[in-house]
């Protein structure tokens, strides 16, 4: 049995037979890949920072969301649903830590004047 939500995914991908939910191959096939996408699927317009912050993360750190953990989602209060900041919110951070990462190395590199052998 499929809830409200889970049918708006369905029938929002062309789908008429409901039976398939329960088959992971058709998750994996339709995955969610584009914000635009997720939106559409969702109902829901994010906030323009938020959607800014996203299209950078993805960019760099492809984003693929099953048909069922979308639906997982709350679409009324979806800016604090767990499930939503986990997805994106976890991306965002891996942008973030890599960031840090990348000047922490040319920190690491101007303080040793580009003789790694050095370093304890």
């Amino acid at each position: 049995m499929v809830n409200v939500i889970q049918k708006q995914i369905i029938e929002a991908v062309d789908e008429e037979d409901h039976s398939k939910w329960k088959n992971w191959r058709w998750h994996l096939k339709h995955r969610v890949t584009r914000l635009e996408q997720f939106e559409e699927l969702l109902g829901i317009d994010l906030p323009s920072e938020m959607r800014g912050a996203l299209e950078e993360t993805i960019s760099r750190f492809p984003m693929a969301v099953t048909p069922y953990y979308l639906s997982l989602i709350d679409p009324e209060d979806y800016l604090n649903d767990p499930v939503l900041n986990n997805v994106f919110l976890l991306l965002m951070s891996l942008v973030s830590v890599k960031m840090k990462c990348v000047i922490l190395f040319m920190k690491m590199k101007t303080a040793c004047s580009g003789d790694y052998t050095q370093i304890p």
